[in-house]
């Protein structure tokens, strides 16, 4: 529903918090498929998640940050499941 709102209103950025939560596995492939074709569109979109399959799903761009602090940003290949674990210290 946020993102069918968000879209009525022609902003080019879109800013979500965990967006994934809760959403069942179905659901979750139609929304990774209308952001990428949002973005392909030429919108920004920020996603501040703890889910690093979700960060390897949809960022082209990836910034790992520690009580406020970025300690490491990613780019295309670089983005993987292990290296968000080895930035994130885990």
């Amino acid at each position: 529903m946020l993102l069918a709102r968000w879209l009525e209103c022609g902003s080019s950025l879109l800013a979500l918090v965990e967006p994934m939560r809760g959403v069942d596995v179905g659901a979750r492939a139609d929304i990774y498929t209308a952001l990428r074709r949002m973005a392909a569109d030429g919108a920004a979109i920020v996603v501040a998640t703890s889910d690093y399959e979700e960060v390897v799903q949809l960022a082209g761009r990836a910034v790992v940050m520690i009580r406020g602090r970025v300690t490491r940003e990613l780019a295309g290949g670089q983005i993987t499941t292990e290296s968000l674990m080895d930035a994130a210290g885990g």
